[in-house]
């Protein structure tokens, strides 16, 4: 996760220069803009992942506690 947020805060300061520069190549800051919604979702989708993995690891520790 750490490696994914870091790379979604590169891709933003890369869109950031790409698009000040006075010459900008719209084909190329598409693709950064792309590739972050990438990141985004991938990040989405482990937050999800690491939320339903807690719950889980929650309701088996206190189910265990209720049978003792």
């Amino acid at each position: 996760m750490k490696t994914l947020r870091k790379r979604q805060s590169q891709l933003d300061g890369e869109i950031a220069l790409e698009q000040n520069r006075l010459d900008s190549n719209y084909q190329h800051l598409h693709w950064l803009k792309v590739r972050r919604l990438m990141v985004a979702d991938q990040i989405q989708r482990y937050d999800a992942i690491l939320h339903k993995l807690k719950e889980a690891l929650l309701n088996s520790s206190s189910g265990k506690a209720a049978l003792t």
